[in-house]
């Protein structure tokens, strides 16, 4: 069963080489550097997307068409979006027009952040670049208690 796009937008810890990439790395046939229309913030071992318009970069992943709905499921539980209760999720999946670097523009999914971003560190140049060696371990910690905080919001 297809769901929406074939693609997903991603611009953090679910990019090539970054932390939660392999979750989903089977099913990725291919990664586009591509930008979309947004606001980034740094959350510290994570990036917030949230409404903007400045330009956002990130990686546009084709998934195998055959794995799209699985892997859709990864990455709600992954960032604590539940369909049946947006106002209680943490992240919201939303369908955006993603512009690759040679100018094709695809709709794809995105994850937009659905908590306040005031006290948040804003980047304006619209790209997460991940944690340092020196904090991978760290990081590491840190995404185990985000996850442990995702799984113990939806319960």
């Amino acid at each position: 069963m297809v769901v929406g796009p074939q693609f997903c937008f991603v611009y953090g810890t679910l990019k090539r080489r970054q932390t939660n990439h392999h979750l989903i790395a089977a099913a990725v046939r291919s990664a586009t550097p591509a930008t979309i229309r947004g606001r980034l913030y740094d959350v510290g071992p994570f990036p917030a997307l949230a409404e903007g318009d400045d330009p956002v970069r990130g990686e546009l992943l084709l998934i195998e068409p055959t794995e799209l709905a699985r892997v859709l499921a990864i990455l709600d539980d992954l960032e604590g979006y539940a369909p049946s209760d947006p106002t209680g999720s943490i992240y919201l999946r939303r369908v955006v027009a993603a512009a690759t670097d040679d100018g094709r523009e695809v709709a794809a999914h995105a994850y937009f952040y659905n908590r306040d971003t005031a006290a948040l560190c804003h980047l304006p140049a619209g790209e997460w670049h991940g944690p340092s060696a020196a904090e991978v371990a760290t990081v590491s910690e840190e995404l185990s208690l985000f996850g442990r905080h995702v799984r113990d919001f939806r319960r």
